[in-house]
């Protein structure tokens, strides 16, 4: 598989991460990161992203959002939102199906307070290596909820000239969820 084919399957994992949460694991314990996950994929929510990097166009910013009401998935694009009929379990699905042909590094983080909430920290490394680009994420999941409350994302060395290199950080929310004014 060469670079981009690979760059993409490990970035389509790590975003559908998201839409199921972050790129899964090979090595260490992640059961605390696929538990979170299958719990966040049937649990109405709300993902507010913000990307930020530098590519051969020079810098860039983006932000995004992402709804899932429990039955349908809205993301925004460049036009206004985006809706597709999605239920908790086939985004599960998917996620558990990425899982199986990804890899990355998984291990402890540590812990700290977001948003008042005690969360543990899983970091997980893909890619890398001599002219690869390599993927760093690290979620931090709550100790009360058992859901992510953030995740951020860092993306080097990407592109097919290994140009690209990007930070998104995702601030997740469980409250007052609904399908967006406008799809």
């Amino acid at each position: 598989m060469n670079a981009t084919r690979a760059f993409a399957k490990i970035l389509a994992v790590a975003v559908s991460a998201l839409v199921p949460a972050s790129l899964p694991a090979r090595a260490g314990d992640c059961t605390l990161l696929v538990s979170a996950i299958v719990k966040l994929d049937h649990t109405p929510h709300r993902i507010l992203s913000l990307s930020k990097g530098d590519g051969p166009r020079g810098p860039f910013e983006k932000k995004y959002e992402e709804i899932f009401t429990g039955d349908t998935f809205y993301s925004t694009t460049d036009t206004g939102w985006k809706s597709k009929p999605m239920t908790g379990d086939a985004l599960a699905q998917n996620f558990l199906d990425a899982r199986k042909s990804a890899e990355a590094d998984c291990e402890s983080g540590g812990s700290e307070t977001v948003a008042g909430q005690m969360t543990d920290i899983i970091k997980l490394h893909g890619g890398g290596g001599p002219g690869s680009f390599s993927i760093d994420t690290r979620i931090w999941v709550s100790r009360s909820s058992t859901l992510p409350v953030k995740r951020e994302l860092v993306i080097s060395n990407a592109g097919p000239n290994g140009d690209v290199s990007m930070t998104t950080l995702d601030t997740f929310y469980y409250d007052d969820i609904h399908a967006p004014s406008a799809p």
